[in-house]
C-alpha cells in the first residue's frame, strides 16, 4: 500500500530555515528566563528627569505665544520704529530743523525693515519648535492604540512622520482603513472604533494647525504699522450750551480775552472784547471777501496758535453754495487744542511734567503721541450749524412793525426769499419780552464817515431774538385771520388773533425755521433815503469730532478740522448779547466806523441806496457788482458764524474714575473726551488675518497641553522610524497577509498590536491582532496572545 499523504497544516505560511530557528531560539530564551526567574521586559517608561526636562521644553511653547496673544489683544504700540528699546523713538517733529523728523524717520524704516526679517525667521523656529511637539502628541497617541488589545491597522503606524503632510489627506487609504462594524476586519466594540476614528480625526485637525501655525505666528509676531487708536483721556460731561444767556463773567470769554474781566464781563461791558475778538471779526470778514472773489467758500480764522474753517454741507449740483448749511467749530474747543499742542510740543523737546504743570498721569498720556510718526489728536465735542439769509429793502415800504401791546410786538419783512425756495413770503418774527424768555433785545450804533456820531450817515443796529418766526407764502395769511392782527401800526383793541396759527409753519419743511430765530437789523438813512438791511439765521447744535495734526512738516498751518459734520441738530436760543460781544460793544453803544467789517457794512448800504444791486439784471454785470456782492456776503455770514463760534459750553469732571453705561449712552449730555490716532508699529486685532491668528495659536496653546499631560502620563520614549522598521524586519511572519498580497488596502487595514522590547534590536515587538489562516480553503481567525505596554 502507497504511504497516505500527510495533512495540510492549517499554517501555510512559508517559512524560512532562519526564521524557524529564530522563533525556535526566541523560546528558548523566553523558557530559559522563565527557568531563572525572570520574565519578558514588556514596557519601560522613562526616568523622571528626562521626561520633564523634555515636557518643559514642550510646554515653554507656550510663553512666547500667550505673550504675543497678550500684546495682540491689547494692543501695545511699540511706537515709531518697530526696533524701539526703551520706547522712546520719536520723531522729533518739533525740531527747529526740519530735516531731522526726515531723517528719523528714514532710520525707523531701516531698523523696521531689518527686524522683521528677524522675527520672520523667529516666526520660523517657533513653528517648528511647536511641530515637535505636534509629533510626540501623535506619536504617544498612536502607540497607546497600538498598545490596546485591538491593536491599530499598519497603515497608522506611520502617522506620526505623515500626519503634517497636507497632500496626504487626499490619500485613499487613510480613508480606507478606518475601522467598521461589519467584515472579516469588523472591530467587535464600538469604543475601539470610536478611538480610531477620533485618532485619524485628531491627526487630520492637526494637519490644518501645523500648516497653519506658521502663518498664524508670523501675523501675531510681526507688528505692522498704521493708525492706531489711543486710550480715551481726560473725561467731562457735556453739560450745557451757554447760548441762552449773556456770556459768562468766568468762562471761557474771560480766559480768551485779555483785557476783559470778571466785573467787566458781570455788567455786560462787551467793549473789552475789541483787542482779541473785533480783530478776528475784521480779519475773518476781509479774508472772506478775498476769498468770494477767487469763488471759494474756505477761510479760515485764528484761535491761538491754531486755526479753524467753517465747513459748508450740501451745495446744489453747480457746486454754488447758496442755502448750504455752515458748521461753525468751537474756539472754546480749539482753544483746549492749542493747550494740547503744546504740551505735546514742549514733551518733544525734553519738558518734564513738573515743568508743564501736569500730573503724572495726563504727563503720560501726551507721551505716548510722540512715540508715533503720524499723529491725530481728536476731541469731541458741539458744533453749530446755521444757514444765514439776508434781506433787503432801499423803498421803506417793505418792512415795519405790528404792536400788539405793551409787551408785545412784531417786525414784519415782505418779499422775503427763504433758501431755495421759489415763493416769496412775508416774514414776521416777535419781539417783546411777554413772548417769552428767549425772546430778547439789543441795539448799538455805527458812526458815520470818520466817526462822526452827527451824521446821517449812523446806521442803527438792532438785534432782535425770538422765540418764533411766521412766515406766510406770497404774504398770504392763514384763512381765519383778521390782516389787522398783522397791521402796520397797533392792533386795534379787542380783536383776537390766533397766534398759534399764525405762527404755525406754512409746510413742514420749513419746522426748523421757525424758533429760535436771530435777526440784526441794519438802517441806514442819507438824506430822504433809507436802507434796511437784515441778517437771520437759526442756531442748530449737534456733535462731532474735531481732530488736529500738530506735527509743523505734515500740518504746517495748524489747522483744526472737523472729521464728520452732522446730519442735522437741535434748533438752541441765542442771546443778543453774544452778537454784542461779536461786534466788541455794549448794548447802546456807538462802534467807531475805522474798522473793516463797519466799512464794509457801510459801503453795502450805500450801493443799496444807490441801486448798485440791481446792475444784476443785466447781461453784463461789472466787476464792482460782483465785488459788491461779495462784500454783503461777507458782512452778512462773518458776523453770524463768529458768533455762533465764540458760544461756550458747560462740562464737568467724573467723580469716578471711568465713565458708566449710563454716561455713554446719554445723547443729551455726552461724554467728551481726548484721544488720538497715532501712525505707529503695533501690534493689534484690527484685521480678520489677526483674529485667524489667535484662534490657530490658541489651539496651539490646547495642543501643547494635551501632549504635556500625555506625556507626563505615559512616560514612554519616543522610537525612531529605524526602530520601527528593525522591530519590522525582526518580525516572524505568521500568515497576517494571507490571500490580500495584491489589495493594498486590505494589507493596510491589517492590525497589529505593538509591545516594548527592550532586548530586541528595534526595541519593539509586533504581534497580528488580524491573523487570518487557511483550513481546507476557509479562512480561520486566530489572535495571537498580546501583552500590555503599560
Amino acid at each position: 500500500m502507497a504511504a497516505a499523504k500527510p495533512m495540510l497544516s492549517a499554517d501555510t505560511q512559508y517559512h524560512s530555515v532562519s526564521t524557524d530557528m529564530d522563533q525556535s531560539s526566541e523560546k528558548d530564551s523566553l523558557q530559559r528566563k522563565v527557568e531563572m526567574g525572570g520574565h519578558p521586559q514588556l514596557s519601560k517608561n522613562r526616568n523622571w528627569i528626562p521626561t520633564i526636562l523634555l515636557q518643559a521644553f514642550f510646554f515653554l511653547w507656550i510663553a512666547p505665544i500667550m505673550t504675543l496673544l497678550v500684546l495682540n489683544m491689547k494692543g501695545y504700540t511699540i511706537g515709531a520704529s518697530a526696533w524701539c528699546p526703551g520706547g522712546i523713538c520719536w520723531v522729533d517733529a518739533f525740531e527747529p530743523d526740519s530735516s531731522i523728523p526726515e531723517l528719523n524717520i528714514h532710520r525707523f524704516d531701516k531698523q523696521g525693515h531689518n527686524l522683521l526679517g528677524i522675527l520672520q525667521l523667529v516666526a520660523k523656529l517657533l513653528e517648528i519648535w511647536f511641530e515637535l511637539v505636534a509629533v510626540a502628541l501623535v506619536y504617544h497617541y498612536t502607540m497607546r492604540l497600538a498598545a490596546m488589545k485591538e491593536g491599530l491597522p499598519i497603515g497608522y503606524l506611520n502617522r506620526p512622520n505623515e500626519f503634517a503632510d497636507l497632500p496626504g489627506l487626499f490619500e485613499s487609504l487613510l480613508w480606507t482603513s478606518l475601522p467598521s462594524s461589519k467584515g472579516p476586519q469588523a472591530y467587535k466594540k464600538k469604543a475601539a472604533r470610536i478611538r480610531v476614528w477620533a485618532f485619524i480625526i485628531m491627526t487630520v485637525v492637526l494637519c490644518f494647525i501645523c500648516n497653519l501655525i506658521g502663518p498664524a505666528i508670523a501675523v501675531l509676531l510681526i507688528p505692522t504699522l498704521g493708525w492706531q487708536q489711543a486710550p480715551k483721556v481726560s473725561y467731562q460731561t457735556f453739560s450745557s450750551l451757554a447760548s441762552a444767556a449773556p456770556p459768562p463773567s468766568d468762562g471761557f470769554t474771560y480766559i480768551d480775552t485779555f483785557s476783559c474781566t470778571h466785573r467787566d464781563l458781570a455788567n455786560y461791558r462787551y467793549s473789552c472784547t475789541r483787542y482779541d475778538w473785533a480783530e478776528k471779526l475784521d480779519a475773518w470778514t476781509s479774508s472772506w471777501v478775498v476769498a468770494a472773489a477767487e469763488s471759494s467758500h474756505t477761510t479760515i480764522t485764528q484761535q491761538d496758535e491754531l486755526v479753524f474753517t467753517v465747513n459748508a454741507s450740501k451745495p446744489d449740483a453747480d457746486g454754488d453754495y447758496h442755502g448750504a448749511t455752515y458748521w461753525i467749530p468751537s474756539r472754546q474747543l480749539v482753544h483746549t487744542f492749542s493747550e494740547d499742542y503744546d504740551n505735546i510740543a514742549y514733551i518733544s523737546l525734553g519738558y518734564n511734567a513738573t515743568d508743564l504743570e501736569l500730573s503724572d498721569e495726563e504727563y503720560n498720556s501726551y507721551v505716548v503721541y510722540n512715540k508715533s510718526q503720524r499723529l491725530q489728536v481728536q476731541r469731541n465735542g458741539h458744533i453749530l450749524g446755521t444757514y444765514p439769509n439776508r434781506w433787503y429793502d432801499a423803498s421803506d415800504s417793505l418792512s415795519w412793525t405790528t404792536t400788539i401791546d405793551e409787551g408785545r410786538a412784531l417786525q414784519c419783512y415782505s418779499h422775503y426769499a427763504y433758501g431755495l425756495a421759489s415763493d416769496n413770503y412775508t416774514k414776521c418774527i416777535q419781539d417783546g419780552q411777554d413772548w417769552g424768555p428767549n425772546t430778547k433785545f439789543a441795539s448799538f450804533t455805527i458812526a458815520g464817515p470818520g466817526n462822526n456820531t452827527a451824521s446821517g450817515s449812523n446806521i442803527t443796529m438792532e438785534v432782535f431774538a425770538s422765540d418764533h418766526a411766521a412766515y406766510f407764502p406770497n404774504g398770504t395769511i392763514p384763512a381765519g385771520v383778521s390782516p389787522d392782527c398783522l397791521i402796520d401800526g397797533t392792533v386795534p383793541a379787542g380783536l383776537e388773533c390766533n397766534w398759534d396759527q399764525i405762527f404755525a409753519p406754512p409746510t413742514p419743511d420749513m419746522a426748523n425755521a421757525t424758533s429760535y430765530i436771530t435777526t440784526i437789523q441794519a438802517t441806514m438813512t442819507q438824506g430822504t433815503d433809507k436802507v434796511v438791511a437784515t441778517i437771520d439765521y437759526i442756531a442748530y447744535m449737534g456733535f462731532t469730532t474735531y481732530s488736529l495734526d500738530p506735527y509743523p512738516d505734515s500740518n504746517p498751518l495748524r489747522l483744526v478740522q472737523t472729521q464728520s459734520l452732522p446730519a442735522n441738530g437741535t434748533a438752541v436760543p441765542v442771546d443778543p448779547a453774544w452778537t454784542l460781544a461779536t461786534f466788541s460793544i455794549e448794548d447802546g453803544g456807538v462802534l467807531e466806523t475805522n474798522r473793516s467789517t463797519t466799512q464794509i457794512l457801510h459801503k453795502v448800504l450805500s450801493s443799496i441806496l444807490a441801486g448798485a444791486l440791481e446792475e444784476g439784471d443785466s447781461d453784463n454785470p461789472s466787476r464792482e457788482y460782483y465785488e459788491l456782492v461779495n462784500e454783503y456776503e461777507a458782512i452778512a455770514y462773518v458776523p453770524a458764524l463768529q458768533t455762533l463760534s465764540i458760544i461756550e459750553y458747560l462740562a464737568s469732571n467724573l467723580t469716578q474714575a471711568k465713565p458708566t453705561k449710563a454716561m455713554i449712552e446719554d445723547k443729551e449730555h455726552p461724554l467728551l473726551f481726548r484721544t488720538a490716532l497715532m501712525y505707529v508699529w503695533a501690534y493689534g486685532m484690527g484685521s480678520r488675518t489677526a483674529i485667524l491668528g489667535v484662534v490657530v495659536a490658541m489651539m496651539g496653546v490646547a495642543v501643547v497641553l494635551a501632549q504635556f499631560f500625555l506625556g507626563i502620563f505615559d512616560r514612554k520614549s519616543i522610537r525612531s522610524t529605524t526602530q520601527l522598521l528593525v522591530a519590522a524586519l525582526e518580525h516572524a511572519p505568521q500568515g497576517e497577509f494571507g490571500g490580500r498580497e495584491h489589495d493594498e488596502a486590505e494589507m493596510a487595514r491589517v492590525r497589529f498590536h505593538l509591545q516594548d522590547a527592550e532586548e530586541k534590536a528595534g526595541k519593539f515587538t509586533f504581534h497580528s491582532t488580524d491573523l487570518i489562516g487557511m483550513t481546507h480553503g476557509q479562512p480561520e481567525v486566530r489572535h495571537a496572545s498580546v501583552g500590555s505596554v503599560g
